[in-house]
């Protein structure tokens, strides 16, 4: 069974509304911060032998509190891991996150396909990983994986993703 697993990075001033528009090195506010922590103290039994992550400050705050860096270093950093723009998330919002739909938002079809490349490079793995990511991510992994969910991961939050043979996913941890 191929599976791997996905955490979203904590909060930041951008998800919570204080800041609009495209902040793409913003740090983690103190709520995310304390997300992570939690669910580093609630950290299930999985096994994942590999790291793979976003450039992104946000990711790498995360990943760094979260693991221990002496059993997963380097991780292996995808540049089309990064986070949509704040136009491609207002694309996607418009969209109620259906991305299967036909759409002509030419920024949102450039983000697609980007996470579309990232998706072949993780699923190229043959052993389970661990991907530490973005929201908008997450919506793109859904949608290149076939999996219907109308639900927006939350900051913080652990999802397992496994093949059973169609694409499944399950929440285990939300702080």
């Amino acid at each position: 069974m191929k599976e791997f697993y996905f955490v979203r990075h904590g909060q930041t001033d951008v998800n919570t509304g204080l800041l609009r528009g495209d902040h793409p090195h913003v740090p983690l506010n103190e709520i995310g911060i304390s997300q992570i922590k939690r669910l580093k103290e609630n950290f299930p039994d999985i096994s994942f032998r590999k790291v793979c992550r976003s450039p992104m400050k946000r990711v790498i705050q995360t990943a760094s509190i979260l693991l221990d860096e002496a059993d997963f270093s380097p991780h292996d950093v995808i540049e089309e891991l990064s986070e949509c723009s704040w136009n491609t998330w207002v694309q996607m919002e418009a969209l109620n996150f259906s991305l299967k739909e036909d759409h002509s938002y030419r920024e949102l079809k450039e983000f697609l396909s980007r996470t579309e490349r990232a998706t072949e490079l993780l699923l190229n793995n043959h052993e389970p990983f661990l991907v530490v990511a973005h929201g908008g991510i997450f919506n793109a992994l859904l949608h290149h994986l076939d999996i219907e969910w109308t639900y927006n991961v939350n900051n913080g939050e652990l999802i397992h993703f496994y093949q059973d043979p169609d694409w499944k996913i399950k929440s285990l941890f939300t702080p």
